[in-house]
């Protein structure tokens, strides 16, 4: 049976880099939930055939939506990420989870499938944990439930994002090949995923959509991949930095970050994280993308930001796949993404179980 005959709700679907991996492996993306207007218009952009419902996903009937087989997608994962364990009793985002739990019990999918950070498996004073009221709740439904803990640079993602993926299934136990550094997808470095685009000055143009032709020929199978036949680049758009800001990161090396800057010229707002103002490697993998503006990663070699699209190479989506919104607003959308190639190696391993 074809991947095609399966059709999948992405539930808190932001920009759509999960549904992106499915959609290639061969999966019909129905339907897809977000209340955020920017993410929701790279969605529509992006899934043309899918309908997206822009609503608090408190207020979705998932009875109504039909001929569901999957559902995927990541819950906020702010509320149990580490910068917010101190926080997360009073975290607003802390019971989205039970939104999705709801989402399974009226849908009754064959399959689901979550993403998340680590802090969903830790246990509170009491020993319970997200992941345990997963358990709980899905075994009276007859699911069959496990997760794996995998770092994606692993999955042939430049980068080093550790997340949890978590799947059910009540139609034959699903196992997916976890990579690691015995057996892996081939290490790519931040050089041969973005090389390319260092010689492309990017545009100051506000309109992020602003297209730039790209001339220059893929260095890697990395940079082939990611191109396809798009000779154009979009969203390669450079953040105006000021001189003092240009002063102070001129001092960073490739790896260095904050405490490479002369102690004068420190302000307490960079010490806020050991990743701020760093500066990626060339030879070795990116930090996890987070939103690189407001933590300041920088370029390998240029005194600047990360572009867009840029972040958007070490996440795994592919040039044709066009951002929307402002300009923080996007980058927020891809530090928020599952990447593409880790969701399409799942989908593949799932469409082998039914």
């Amino acid at each position: 049976m074809s991947a095609k005959t399966y059709n999948v709700l992405d539930i808190f679907s932001g920009a759509g880099g999960m549904a992106k991996g499915f959609e290639e492996a061969g999966f019909n993306i129905k339907y897809a939930i977000d209340k955020n207007e920017n993410a929701v218009k790279t969605f529509k952009l992006n899934h043309p055939n899918a309908e997206i419902l822009e609503d608090d996903v408190k207020n979705i009937n998932f009875s109504s939506l039909e001929n569901i087989d999957l559902i995927i997608g990541g819950f906020p994962c702010t509320a149990f990420s580490n910068a917010n364990r101190k926080k997360i009793i009073n975290h607003p985002d802390k019971f989205l989870f039970k939104e999705y739990l709801r989402a399974i019990s009226e849908i009754r999918p064959k399959i689901f499938v979550m993403e998340n950070v680590q802090g969903i498996l830790h246990e509170d004073s009491e020993g319970n944990s997200v992941f345990k009221e997963i358990i709980l709740h899905t075994k009276p439904l007859d699911y069959i439930v496990n997760y794996w803990l995998i770092n994606m640079a692993y999955w042939g993602v430049p980068q080093k994002r550790e997340r949890v993926i978590v799947i059910g299934s009540r139609v034959g136990e699903v196992a997916i090949n976890n990579y690691n550094e015995n057996n892996n997808l081939g290490l790519v470095t931040v050089f041969e995923a973005i090389g390319d685009l260092a010689s492309i000055e990017p545009t100051s143009n506000k309109s992020s959509q602003m297209p730039l032709p790209n001339n220059i020929s893929p260095k890697t199978d990395y940079q082939k991949d990611r191109r396809k036949e798009c000779n154009i680049v979009y969203n390669h758009v450079k953040v105006n930095h000021g001189e003092k800001f240009i002063e102070k990161v001129k001092y960073i090396p490739e790896g260095g970050y904050w405490r490479n800057i002369p102690t004068k010229l420190v302000s307490k707002d960079m010490r806020r994280h050991y990743n701020s103002y760093r500066r990626l490697e060339y030879n070795n993998q990116s930090i996890t993308i987070v939103n690189v503006r407001k933590s300041c990663v920088l370029h390998p070699e240029k005194n600047r930001v990360l572009t867009a699209r840029e972040a958007a190479r070490l996440q795994g989506f592919n040039d044709d796949f066009v951002f929307l919104g402002t300009k923080d607003s996007i980058y927020q959308q891809i530090a928020n993404a599952v990447s593409p190639i880790v969701a399409r190696n799942i989908a593949e391993d799932i469409l082998r179980v039914i």
